[in-house]
C-alpha cells in the first residue's frame, strides 16, 4: 500500500480485569467497561491481545495487519529492522486500587532462553495518586540471595521492601531484575518492551477471584532478581510548550510536552514511529488533511511516515515516545 495513506491511528482499548483493579479506567479515563478493572492495553502488539484500529481507513484491521503492509514505512526503517514484523513496545493505563503482586522481570537474554520473548524494562508515569500511596522500588537495607531467601522462608519478604511516595507527575523507570509493585490507589501510564513474562515472588497472601493463591515464580526470579541498590525515580525539569526527556533507554526514549497553544512538531530527525498519551488536557493532532482527536486517557500512534504534525490544543499535556 501507498504510505500516503497513513494518518495517526487510534486503537480500541483492550480492558484487563485484575483482582486489584478498580474504576478509575472507567471513571477518570472515560473507559468503557465496569468491574474491577486494572489495566487498559492502549497499544500492543503481544499475541493474542493485537491491537485493532478504531480510526480513519483501517478502522477494524489489527495493527499487526498494518506492519505487515507498510513495514517501514510505520515502523520506521531502523526498528523494522531491528524487530522484523513485531510492534516493539506496549502502552498501558493501570488503575492499582489494591496493591500489585511484588514482582521483576527477566531481561532480553533470559526471557529469550526461558520464554522465547523480549525481556521487560518498563517506565511509569503518575496521573493520579491518592494520599499516602506509594511504589515498591527495590530493598530498604542490601541483601544478598542468602538473606533475601531467609526472609522469604520466614514469611517477612515486606521487611526488606523499600517504600517510595509517590505524586502525580511522578516518573520512574524499572530495569529487568528490579523488585517492584505497584501500591493501592495510583493510577499511572506504563511503557514497556512488548512482553508479558512476569516473575511474581509475594502476593500479599491474597486469593485471586476463585478463592485460588495466584502462582509465585520463587525459584525462576533467583537468578533475575538485582540485590544492587536501585535508582529508579526519574528526575526531569518541568518547562511548557517543548518537549521535556524523562526517560531514555534503549528501547524507548520518553518525553514529557506540556502544551498551553497550539504547536508544531517535527519528526524528520527521528527514524521512528512516535506514540502520544495524552495524560492531560485535551487537543487535535493533524497531519495533511487528517486531524484526530485526543483526550485524557488516549493513545496515539504516529507512523514513522509522518514527519510533521499540529497539535491545536488551548492545554494538553502527552508523553511523546519513540524507539531511539
Amino acid at each position: 500500500m501507498e504510505h500516503q495513506s497513513l494518518y495517526p491511528i487510534k486503537c480500541y482499548p483492550q480492558l484487563l480485569k485484575k483482582v486489584w483493579g478498580g474504576e478509575k479506567l472507567v471513571r477518570m479515563l472515560n473507559k468503557q467497561g465496569s468491574g474491577r478493572l486494572g489495566e487498559s492495553w492502549e497499544l500492543s502488539g503481544v499475541e493474542g491481545y493485537v491491537s485493532v484500529v478504531s480510526n480513519g481507513n483501517f478502522k477494524g484491521k489489527p495493527l499487526d495487519f498494518l506492519i505487515r503492509d507498510f513495514g517501514a514505512h510505520l515502523l520506521g526503517e531502523k526498528v523494522a529492522k531491528r524487530f522484523g514484523e513485531t510492534f516493539p513496545l506496549l502502552f498501558k493505563f493501570i488503575d492499582a486500587a489494591q496493591d500489585l503482586s511484588v514482582q521483576l522481570h527477566p531481561d532480553d537474554g533470559i526471557a529469550m532462553q526461558r520464554h522465547q520473548s523480549f525481556g521487560k524494562t518498563e517506565m511509569w508515569y503518575i496521573l493520579q495518586a491518592d494520599e499516602k500511596s506509594r511504589l515498591i522500588l527495590g530493598f530498604n537495607q542490601p541483601i544478598d540471595k542468602k538473606g533475601y531467601l531467609k526472609k522469604l522462608s520466614e514469611g517477612m519478604l515486606t521487611d526488606l521492601l523499600k517504600e517510595v511516595p509517590v505524586t502525580k507527575g511522578d516518573a520512574f523507570f524499572i530495569a529487568p531484575g528490579t523488585v517492584h509493585a505497584i501500591g493501592g490507589g495510583i493510577l499511572l501510564a506504563e511503557i514497556q518492551q512488548t512482553s508479558d513474562i512476569t516473575y511474581r515472588i509475594y502476593d500479599w497472601n491474597r486469593p485471586d477471584d476463585h478463592g485460588q493463591m495466584r502462582q509465585l515464580h520463587t525459584e525462576e526470579a533467583l537468578e533475575v532478581i538485582d540485590f544492587s541498590e536501585h535508582h529508579a525515580t526519574l528526575s526531569y525539569r518541568n518547562a511548557l510548550n517543548e518537549s521535556v526527556v524523562l526517560c531514555e533507554s534503549p528501547y524507548f526514549v520518553t518525553s514529557k510536552l506540556e502544551l498551553s497553544h497550539s504547536v508544531k512538531k517535527s519528526y524528520r530527525g527521528i527514524d521512528s514511529f512516535v506514540v502520544y498519551m495524552c495524560v492531560g488536557g485535551a487537543g487535535f493532532v493533524s497531519s495533511g488533511k487528517h486531524s484526530v482527536s485526543l483526550e485524557y486517557g488516549e493513545t496515539l500512534l504516529l507512523p514513522a511516515a509522518l514527519k510533521e504534525v499540529a497539535i491545536d490544543t488551548q492545554g494538553m499535556t502527552i508523553l511523546e515516545i519513540y524507539v531511539p
